[in-house]
């Protein structure tokens, strides 16, 4: 049985020996550089694994859409009406908060424009405005309250957008 160094007072210690007989520390080996960075690469991993998986849930699609005759619009997908398709038909401001009017379509009830005003901070909305064709949309004037968003409905969805 050989001795060795106490990694705390440098007092010879078995090697067998749990506790050093002269100042009770422990005798394990320190963990050296390696080990610190393959704890450091396991934590990163996990981390960006977890954020990863957060953002995917949450990820709202864009893509541009091509329809023979219609202007190019931005499409967006909406998880919570996963059967309808929304473009982005006209974006603007009213102050400091986002105007977008979408267009929602499906095949059972077809199209439908949307004039929606968001407030990024508090998260609320009004529809100012609804139709079931764009050029009557100034003439279907809905004013209502701001109204709270409520998180991964279709407003929330679009709200996302807006306020990027």
């Amino acid at each position: 049985m050989a001795l060795k160094e106490c990694f705390e007072c440098n007092g010879k210690v078995s090697e067998l020996a749990k506790l050093c007989p002269h100042c009770g520390a422990s005798q394990r080996k320190p963990m050296g550089a390696s080990g610190l960075i393959f704890i450091a690469v396991i934590a990163f991993l996990l981390i960006t694994f977890i954020f990863k998986t957060n953002y995917k849930n949450e990820q709202i699609s864009y893509e541009a859409s091509i329809i023979p005759g219609e202007a190019q619009y931005e499409t967006l997908s909406i998880p919570s009406d996963a059967r309808a398709v929304y473009k982005i038909i006209e974006k603007g401001f009213n102050g400091n908060n986002p105007v977008i009017i979408f267009e929602r379509y499906t095949a059972a009830s077809g199209k439908l424009f949307t004039k929606t005003e968001f407030d990024c901070t508090n998260y609320k909305y009004k529809v100012m405005a609804e139709s079931d064709n764009y050029q009557n949309l100034k003439d279907k004037q809905i004013n209502t309250n701001m109204v709270d968003i409520v998180e991964g409905s279709i407003k929330y969805w679009q709200m996302m957008r807006a306020c990027q």
